[in-house]
């Protein structure tokens, strides 16, 4: 890979890199060129811009690697130019619309996520999909991960050291480009330096198949020997011992082992990737042995991870990330099925089968995250319909009425799918069953045994006060409250007299009871403040109890001004 390193065999391979991989380029460069604009907006961009500026270039310039790849091994070169501009005008098409969906929740975060790990994976393996064994993407990914490595560490020391120069000058000269021109630079050595540095690394022509089977380095394969086989033993033997045990005790497993199951299923895969070549050498029993033999173990300790997903689905419902460790655990189940019938000889069909999933369970209507959005609300309005004075959408003040009636079991559903939903979907998605402007935040409930159950509601207000530039008439200072204590010396009336205890200092000031009940209800459009002599603070967001009246605020945030 390095050899006859020079000046100019860099220069060579820069500008071969250039002519083959054009269009990745260009998206490089509109990459950095993106994250670089937005930096300079100062934190006033938006979801959306994100989308467009940065998430874009990005990966379409992993769509442009792979459709390169891609088309090194087709002919037809009509075919290959068509298919490759409608791919990038249908990707336009999709990551556009994904952009005015933003700010995104859980359905178009699946999706953005899942689009990018199909993209990394397919840049490994679409060259290879024809190919009669693995040795040649073997080869390839075991390049390409080297090259990716050492990108990286090109793109960190040149961007480290420009850092260190620019402070040289900064302590030298008095001289600085300012903060957001050093991000700048970050955002250049990532986004465009290592790309163009790791494209170099990416074999071409008879050396991208190259089906040696040297594999490993005796350093790289003494590491896997003596380390990480050792290490993916211990795992096997804890989990076949916690396995006895518990057929023994004849209990069920501890939902905390499907992380072990995972932790092991995912390490046998990466030492029999890593030994792969072995099984085409001569003698290395030991390794031909373990790829025979490792499917074998742990196809039954599959079986711990399935009744410990199973349990959880069964006491607590469908979340999406239970969909997705249950899809992991089957596609285990059909991975180690597939590597002991083909001797672990064949090993495409893994990725493949990954990318095939990971868009099924991610992108479209059938995706996880809108199966359990559909779900979740189907069940929380099974609940609210009980009741026939219960009308939808419901607003806090009914709901909080309505929990008081319901059995234990039910009210404890009802705040685990609310919770769930307004923590993961958009109001938008949730409209049909509470208040787009009110929507209750069920993790701040704190419901009680006894009488008074539901009477404990806790909120969280927020009106995002931005930073004084200008001070209000009359007003000569301003002082920044941060989680400052409130403490309620009395009522009178629909007056909250408090101290608040902030900057270890105390100021004496009165809220609205009125005023904190309304930003209860709608808090989209809450504006809170408190008054005190020759003070006025307005609030950027505070916790407060509510129980027949105020009883408790806290945590407040915002900004005090001072005659």
């Amino acid at each position: 890979m390095f050899k006859n390193l020079s000046i100019q065999t860099i220069k060579e391979n820069l500008l071969a890199g250039c002519q083959r991989f054009p269009i990745v380029i260009l998206f490089a460069v509109l990459s950095a060129m993106g994250c670089c604009y937005l930096n300079h907006l100062d934190g006033t961009f938006t979801a959306q811009s994100t989308t467009l500026f940065v998430y874009y270039p990005i990966t379409a310039m992993l769509l442009a690697l792979v459709l390169r790849l891609w088309s090194e091994e087709v002919k037809n070169r009509e075919l290959n130019i068509a298919i490759q501009v409608m791919l990038h005008i249908g990707w336009f098409g999709l990551v556009f619309w994904l952009s005015n969906c933003m700010p995104g929740d859980m359905i178009e975060a699946t999706t953005m996520i899942a689009l990018v790990l199909v993209l990394v994976v397919m840049i490994f393996i679409v060259s290879f999909l024809k190919r009669k064994n693995e040795l040649g993407l073997w080869n390839f990914t075991y390049r390409l991960l080297i090259g990716l490595i050492i990108s990286g560490l090109a793109a960190t020391v040149l961007m480290a050291g420009i850092q260190l120069l620019i402070e040289a000058f900064v302590q030298l000269f008095g001289f600085d480009i300012g903060w957001l021109y050093r991000v700048d630079i970050i955002f250049t050595c990532y986004t465009f330096i290592l790309p163009l540095i790791f494209l170099q690394f990416i074999p071409e022509q008879d050396k991208k198949h190259n089906e040696s089977s040297t594999g490993l380095s005796s350093v790289l394969l003494g590491i896997v020997h003596y380390a990480l086989v050792p290490l993916l033993l211990a795992y096997f033997l804890t989990l076949y011992g916690y396995t006895i045990k518990i057929l023994v005790a004849w209990q069920l497993p501890n939902g905390w082992v499907s992380w072990l199951v995972t932790a092991m299923m995912l390490g046998t895969m990466a030492i029999m990737a890593l030994l792969y070549p072995s099984q085409f050498q001569e003698g290395k029993k030991f390794d031909k042995s373990l790829l025979r033999w490792l499917p074998v173990a742990a196809l039954p300790l599959l079986m711990l991870m399935s009744i410990g997903i199973g349990r959880r689905l069964s006491d607590y419902g469908i979340t999406v990330a239970r969909l997705y460790i249950l899809t992991f655990n089957i596609w285990c189940y059909a991975v180690c099925l597939y590597l002991i019938l083909n001797k672990s000889r064949r090993m495409l069909l893994i990725p493949v089968s990954f990318v095939i999933i990971a868009l099924l369970s991610s992108v479209g209507p059938q995706s996880y995250a809108n199966i359990t959005l559909h779900s979740m609300k189907n069940q929380v309005k099974q609940i609210l319909t009980k009741a026939p004075n219960v009308k939808l959408p419901i607003t806090k003040k009914a709901l909080g009425k309505f929990i008081k009636t319901l059995p234990k079991e039910e009210k404890q559903v009802l705040i685990d799918k609310g919770s769930y939903l307004t923590e993961n979907y958009r109001a938008e998605q949730q409209e049909e069953l509470w208040n787009k402007n009110s929507i209750p935040y069920f993790f701040w409930y704190d419901f009680t045994e006894g009488d008074n159950v539901a009477n404990i509601n806790s909120y969280n207000v927020d009106t995002l006060i931005e930073k004084p530039t200008i001070l209000p008439n009359g007003y000569k200072s301003f002082v920044y409250i941060t989680n400052g204590n409130c403490t309620i010396k009395k009522t009178e009336g629909d007056n909250i007299i408090t101290t608040v205890k902030a900057n270890d200092k105390k100021y004496d000031l009165t809220f609205s009871k009125k005023e904190l009940e309304a930003a209860a209800e709608n808090q989209k459009n809450a504006q809170i403040h408190a008054t005190g002599d020759n003070m006025l603070l307005l609030v950027n967001s505070l916790y407060f109890n509510i129980k027949d009246e105020v009883t408790d605020i806290s945590s407040i945030q915002g900004i005090l001004f001072i005659k």
